[in-house]
């Protein structure tokens, strides 16, 4: 298993690498010398505008499961207690992510991850895991079971929505720990694809993916922020 942070344009910003040293980093070929700094690994790109194109772009790099993650994490939470409780040690970190993906793989599911939110409130314990919820951020591909699936590259920023949905039509199922789950600096670090947010083009992929998945995907305004949600029930 490979644990891979992509990044862009965050040199300056970037965190997830002091969570998981043993990580690779993948960036452009054209900010090697901006990365410098980051210790770990890496490998490098070319340029490829959108998320979509550079998780298809790692799905074809690499054979084994891979493990890609947003490069603004700043911990790993535990969500079993009365609350939220920061998993301080690195080898624990990477061996829950082992171990999902151990469980993933044995079960003969494609697309894994964790609890997209951290917010212990919206966590129930009689539900530990999930098979249809949503997986962004810390998204684990075990390419061997895709049957061919790929991220839709005409979608720039929704691209995880779109690919749970794929593999909820095709391989019928998806695999969450929905126990722990990472903290971001979400939409506060310029870079990355933060550079193509616009409000345009979210009124435009919103509309495309309206279009391809109908009432299984909902989108709403809350105080703060655009809200899209999957409805797809198993039973």
């Amino acid at each position: 298993m490979k644990i891979l942070i992509l990044s862009k344009a965050r040199s300056e910003t970037i965190t997830t690498h002091k969570l998981f040293k043993n990580a690779i980093l993948v960036i452009p070929e054209t900010e090697k010398d901006k990365y410098k700094k980051i210790e770990i690994e890496k490998i490098y790109t070319p340029e490829i505008k959108g998320l979509s194109k550079l998780r298809n772009w790692c799905i074809e790099k690499f054979d084994e499961i891979i493990v890609m993650m947003d490069d603004d994490i700043t911990s790993m939470v535990n969500l079993l207690g009365e609350k939220s409780m920061k998993i301080e040690e690195e080898k624990k970190r990477e061996q829950l992510i082992k171990n999902l993906a151990v469980c993933a793989e044995d079960s003969g599911c494609a697309f894994f991850g964790f609890n997209p939110s951290e917010d212990i409130r919206q966590f129930k314990n009689h539900k530990p895991f999930s098979f249809n919820c949503q997986i962004e951020g810390v998204v684990g591909i075990i390419k061997k079971n895709l049957g061919g699936l790929r991220f839709d590259e005409n979608n720039i920023l929704k691209v995880d929505y779109d690919f749970l949905l794929q593999n909820l039509l095709f391989n019928r199922y998806v695999f969450a720990d929905r126990r722990f789950s990472f903290v971001h600096n979400r939409n506060k670090n310029r870079g990355g694809n933060s550079k193509y947010r616009t409000a345009e083009l979210i009124k435009k992929e919103e509309k495309y993916l309206k279009k391809k998945w109908g009432d299984m995907i909902r989108f709403s305004d809350s105080k703060k922020t655009r809200l899209t949600k999957i409805y797809v029930i198993r039973k």
